[in-house]
């Protein structure tokens, strides 16, 4: 079992904060915490991961659950309450080396999570610190999403053969919504009675129950606009509807519109219909993932009307979710994974892409640093044919050139030296970067330059030595 201690204090970098400006540049990769209080940006890992999830949301330490991107779980926990705020780091044991897609807690008090496996299969983790059982739970089924429900309550789950399932701890998947396939799910928590969203191909449907049900609840469709992601809200009667409906609180559902926008849709009970809002302030931007502030006003600072949504192209931004006020621009990084503070409003977690060098290691045939004159070396990253890093210099003594700001992904790399035959390799970043040194070596005689070694290049040779009388 791994734990380590990371601490992250010094690591904040304090942006100026100004309204309807970017108070908060995300200049971090990996796991990070942006602190709209107080325009900060603080890493909380360096780990890609390829979900979060909370853990425990009832607890004065921050805790998630995260998927790391070279396979198993892992315990999040961040001490936010002293001087020198510390996250430590546990490895869930009997998960490494298994790859999960995604991840999600049980709302309330008690450790209830289940990962879904990249491939196939779920997981049930149970216990808690120190203490994790891991109960495979032999679902043959490729999962698109989970989603934590109410406290006590289910875990949500979007099948990719269709529907959506329910289920209690290591229970048996119950279904709801039998027939279409979603990418998405989203969970609206209002007192005893809670609404579960889910969209895919064919739009946006719900499902609603009060506690303790008994048969299969109400279900229907919102609306056939597909979304790339959907969010529901926390404590909902809180956040202004217009028009207002006084009867159970509002229910509230964001989604991020394929192709640019956002749309809000909220229940009115007095017409007993959806009521449709296209929040102007976000534009025809499209984005991929939206979080509502689900931030608890017992512990305050905390606003209801906050709405986070990352760019499909990249940056982040804070909303109105009444679409009163201008649009606040946090980041111009690309976000895959948002996941917020439910014990203060105003924070927002993200996972955002980093950038790594490469190093490159030259071997020019026959050439001395010492005694030959200065050899000029071009490092070409390309992909798909098109280049999208170069780099550059004089071969070092070392013959180590490093070419920078590779996101993760499979490249070609050309490597060009004058008067030696061009060499094309394939190479692939992994999240988190960590690539080995790339060792490529040059043949030397290519003097006319067009990459092949021919009988001109041997007349140029020869003309070459007659010239200095050799």
């Amino acid at each position: 079992m791994r734990a380590r201690i990371m601490f992250v204090a010094a690591i904040a970098a304090i942006m100026a904060l100004a309204a309807g400006t970017s108070p908060v540049e995300a200049q971090l990769s990996g796991f990070i915490r942006i602190d709209t209080n107080t325009g900060t940006t603080t890493q909380v890992s360096t780990a890609a991961y390829t979900d979060v999830g909370k853990a425990n949301d009832r607890n004065s330490p921050q805790e998630f659950i995260g998927c790391l991107p070279g396979g198993g779980l892992e315990f999040i926990q961040g001490d936010l309450n002293v001087t020198n705020p510390t996250w430590t780091f546990e490895a869930i044991p009997g998960t490494a080396g298994t790859q999960y897609s995604r991840a999600a807690a049980n709302r309330g008090g008690a450790y209830e999570i289940h990962a879904a496996r990249a491939g196939t299969g779920l997981d049930y983790v149970s216990g808690g610190p120190f203490s994790w059982t891991v109960t495979d739970l032999g679902l043959g089924v490729h999962y698109n999403d989970v989603s934590p429900g109410g406290e006590g309550y289910f875990t949500y789950l979007a099948p990719d053969t269709g529907g959506m399932q329910y289920i209690k701890a290591a229970g048996a998947p119950g279904a709801y919504m039998a027939g279409s396939t979603y990418d998405d799910l989203a969970i609206e928590a209002m007192d005893a009675d809670y609404a579960a969203y889910a969209s895919g191909a064919s739009g946006l449907d719900y499902v609603g129950w009060a506690a303790n049900q008994v048969g299969e609840p109400p279900w229907g469709n919102i609306t056939t606009t597909v979304y790339n992601d959907i969010t529901g809200t926390e404590l909902g009667s809180l956040l202004s509807t217009n028009p207002p409906d006084n009867n159970n609180g509002p229910q509230v559902v964001f989604g991020a519109i394929t192709g640019g926008g956002i749309d809000r849709w909220n229940w009115d009970s007095g017409t007993s219909s959806w009521i449709q809002m296209t929040l102007t302030k976000a534009g025809n931007t499209e984005y991929s993932i939206l979080w509502y502030d689900w931030g608890s006003p017992f512990n305050g600072p905390y606003d209801p009307q906050v709405l986070y949504a990352a760019g499909a192209g990249g940056g982040l931004w804070k909303f109105d979710a009444n679409d009163a006020n201008p649009a606040v621009k946090l980041s111009d990084s690309t976000f895959t994974v948002l996941v917020g503070d439910v014990a203060k409003g105003g924070i927002i977690y993200g996972v955002v892409l980093g950038t790594y060098p490469l190093t490159v290691h030259v071997d020019l045939q026959g050439y001395s640093p010492v005694l030959d004159t200065p050899v000029a070396v071009e490092i070409e990253a390309r992909q798909g044919g098109s280049p999208v890093q170069t780099a550059v210099e004089i071969l070092p003594p070392g013959g180590d050139v490093v070419i920078t700001n590779l996101a993760d992904g499979d490249y070609d790399i050309a490597v060009t030296a004058s008067g030696y035959l061009r060499k094309v390799v394939p190479v692939t970043i992994p999240v988190g970067g960590g690539q080995p040194t790339l060792n490529v070596s040059l043949v030397n005689g290519d003097l006319d330059g067009d990459n092949e070694l021919t009988s001109t290049d041997l007349s140029i040779m020869i003309k070459s030595k007659d010239q200095v009388g050799d």
